[in-house]
This record gives C-alpha cells, structure tokens and sequence, in this order.
C-alpha cells in the first residue's frame, strides 16, 4: 500500500524530477518505474486501468512559461478594469474615444514536440519550454479584442527598444482618430508606456 501512494505522488511530478530524460509520462516510462518501485512488471492494459482509477487521464500539454509570476497575473486581472476607466476618462477629456489594444512580439522557431502523456484530472497539464536558442523569424502584432482588428509586422533577428517603439508608431497612425491604450508584457523593451494621440 505504501508502494502505491509512493508511486500515485511519483506520477504527480513529471519524469524529469525522477531522473528521467522525459518531460511526461509515456506508458512505458509508467512500466518501467512501476517495476523500479515495486518489482512488478504490469502490462500496458493494466498500467491503463490502474491509472484511470488513481485519477490520472491522457491529455496534451500546453507550454508554461518558467519566468511566469502567478502573483503579478493575479495583480493585473484585479487591477485592469480601474485602470482601463482611468484611461478612458483621460481620452473622454479629450473629445476621444479610448482603443485598447494588446501587443506582443514572437518567435517562430524548432522546438521539442508536445506529446500526449499521463496527467492528474483535473490538472492543468504543462511542460517547460526549452528556451533554447534557435534560428527564428520575428513576428510583432497588436490585436484590438473588441473589434477583432489584428496588425502583424515582420520584426528583425533582435527586438530592442527602438524596434518596439516604431511599431507603436505605426499602430498610432493607423488608429489616429482614439486616444490608445496599449496593454503589453513586462519585456525589458516595453517600458511602461502608453500612447495618446492628439
């Protein structure tokens, strides 16, 4: 019975934290540390059977940032909604209408394959991105939620400072006629900035 609870809180962790070389729980990585642990050898059916039973189900991952900060996430969602009515009343000063858009940079780039493996239900199911440094194509856009509007600019090898702020530029001319409000992550090359057009 100890072997069990053992190896239930075993397959909470992903196999990297055991020793493996794998970022999720394959069937046969399940065999092979079931046998590790207790000795047995079980076939794939039962491994099947014994995992739907502790509450474990298939699932494909989705990748999680590692400098991701939960506290920060929480911060923004609480405090967004003032901060968006602070802004709206500055450009209603101004005979404007207030634009929201989000921005964001990417990089199109290889990197590991995203497999389907064991998970706890109920869990959300991540693995850590590699942040490796691949050849990539740099994409900068802006999207505005509510109208749907989407803007995409090819971005050179390196996003600096100056690269970002000519892409705001650019967004400001094309909503000339609203005071924008622009709402993007904490990259160094962001700042905390926001446009009013006049």
């Amino acid at each position: 019975e100890d072997q069990i609870e053992k190896l239930k809180l075993d397959f909470e962790k992903p196999p990297y934290k055991h020793g493996y070389e794998k970022g999720f729980w394959s069937t046969p990585l399940l065999k092979k540390h079931i046998l590790k642990v207790t000795g047995a050898s079980y076939s794939k059916s039962r491994i099947s059977e014994l995992m739907h039973e502790w509450g474990f189900g298939i699932k494909r991952p989705r990748m999680k940032s590692m400098k991701a900060d939960e506290k920060e996430q929480q911060k923004f969602i609480e405090e967004y909604p003032e901060k968006v009515e602070v802004f709206r009343k500055k450009a209603e000063d101004n005979g404007m209408e207030l634009k929201i858009i989000f921005t964001d940079e990417a990089g199109i780039r290889r990197d590991g394959t995203i497999h389907y493996g064991w998970y706890k239900k109920g869990c959300i199911a991540e693995v850590p991105e590699s942040g490796g440094r691949f050849e990539s194509r740099k994409l900068i856009g802006a999207v505005d939620p509510v109208e749907g509007k989407f803007n995409l600019k090819r971005g050179p090898k390196k996003i600096t400072t100056d690269v970002y702020a000519s892409f705001l530029k650019d967004q400001s001319d094309f909503y000339h006629n609203y005071w924008l409000l622009v709402v993007h992550d904490g990259a160094p090359w962001h700042g905390k900035l926001c446009l009013a057009n006049k």
